[in-house]
């Protein structure tokens, strides 16, 4: 038992003489928090939406074609207008890739390139872009100036014909990572990862390109690849 006493104009006191205190409950569960993922940007896959640089790529209904292009040429698409311009430190690209054996050999382009100008891949251009070579292999490539960095290794040789997913995220201020995928989910990864340096100061992308190669003497009719479901997530990065 107890009392609490009450002395107006001086203070108040709870007497616990005779008192026994006792408290009653379960064990607290602590809560489980999941990051949400945010809404990426989606840039419209019409031809309307976009600037064509030469005449060789088209779109296929959705996808942007590279028609057979060789390597001795400057073409593709840039998103007209550009896109709002992404984090300097975390972002992430997704989209699907298809390269198919047509033609000549050769596969090289860049399926996608995030820039801060609209100069070509292998030109003078700040930009994190994947390199496709001729033999099927895709890289991570950071451009700053005409100063180039390409991941040590390389994804496996894609096949003809097959679809894939890939992911591009730059997860710091100086390291862009590659992850190419077999499912639209993003779970089954194809080969490994691949990390390339980034310059901390290639920053301020706000265009959006597909891009030719255009670095060397072959051209048209060559393999074509196609790209399409372009998702940019700024400010983030997947796992």
């Amino acid at each position: 038992s107890g009392f609490i006493n009450t002395y107006f104009g001086s203070s108040s006191y709870l007497d616990t003489g005779n008192m026994d205190i006792w408290f009653k409950g379960t064990t607290a569960t602590a809560p489980t928090w999941t990051m949400k993922t945010p809404d990426p940007f989606e840039p419209t896959m019409e031809e309307s939406s976009w600037t064509e640089v030469g005449t060789i790529f088209i779109f296929t209904g959705s996808l942007i074609d590279s028609n057979q292009c060789g390597n001795n040429t400057d073409a593709g698409f840039y998103y007209t207008g550009g896109i709002t311009q992404v984090s300097n430190e975390k972002w992430a690209v997704r989209f699907s890739y298809k390269m198919i054996t047509e033609g000549g050999t050769v596969e090289s382009g860049f399926p996608i390139i995030l820039s801060s100008t609209t100069a070509k891949g292998f030109g003078t251009i700040d930009a994190c872009q994947i390199n496709q070579d001729n033999s099927r292999k895709l890289y991570a490539m950071s451009s700053k100036g005409t100063t180039r960095t390409q991941s040590a290794g390389s994804s496996s040789p894609l096949v003809s014909g097959t679809q894939y997913y890939i992911q591009l995220q730059r997860t710091s201020t100086t390291n862009l990572e590659m992850k190419i995928f077999t499912d639209d989910t993003f779970e089954t990864e194809f080969g490994s990862t691949q990390n390339c340096v980034v310059a901390s100061d290639s920053i301020n992308y706000d265009q959006l390109q597909v891009r030719s190669a255009d670095n060397g003497g072959s051209s048209a009719p060559q393999s074509t690849f196609l790209v399409g479901d372009i998702k940019i997530y700024d400010d983030w990065n997947f796992e």
